[in-house]
């Protein structure tokens, strides 16, 4: 039996190219496909034209922060798991990212073991697709 694995879709939202490349690596050996938006109007037209199991967004960012656009999703009833990353991790950021609606609040550089452990609470991985390749069935005779 053959087996293809459905993967995450995920929403990367960053205005910062080579952080997104970091953060997008790390979802990628996690098996998740990533498209990457560079500005909030960037992510709320990817999020209204496409299915995403996830959002990712830095924070604090150049040009915006995460807060302005899990706003700006709230505003359009954008029903998506959203997790918020930043660099300096405090108790009242966690606080404020639960009452904001996200579902968690990492620290980057992203660490492995806990990206993983995010997406499978957050976003667990699909069931995989099963392509019947070959069929053999074994009788054992008494």
């Amino acid at each position: 039996m053959k087996a293809r694995i459905a993967k995450r879709q995920v929403l990367l939202m960053d205005d910062d190219p080579q952080r997104a490349e970091s953060i997008a690596r790390h979802l990628v050996r996690h098996g998740c496909r990533v498209t990457l938006a560079t500005s909030v109007e960037e992510a709320l037209r990817n999020l209204a034209g496409q299915t995403f199991d996830v959002l990712f967004s830095p924070l604090e960012m150049r040009r915006t922060t995460g807060w302005i656009l899990m706003a700006r999703c709230r505003q359009r009833q954008v029903r998506v798991p959203v997790v918020l990353l930043t660099v300096a991790f405090d108790a009242g950021k966690w606080a404020s990212a639960l009452v904001w609606g996200a579902q968690a609040l990492l620290r980057v550089p992203l660490q492995d073991d806990e990206l993983a452990n995010i997406l499978a609470l957050v976003a667990p991985a699909p069931a995989p697709d099963v392509e019947v390749v070959e069929e053999a069935v074994h009788t054992i005779a008494a």
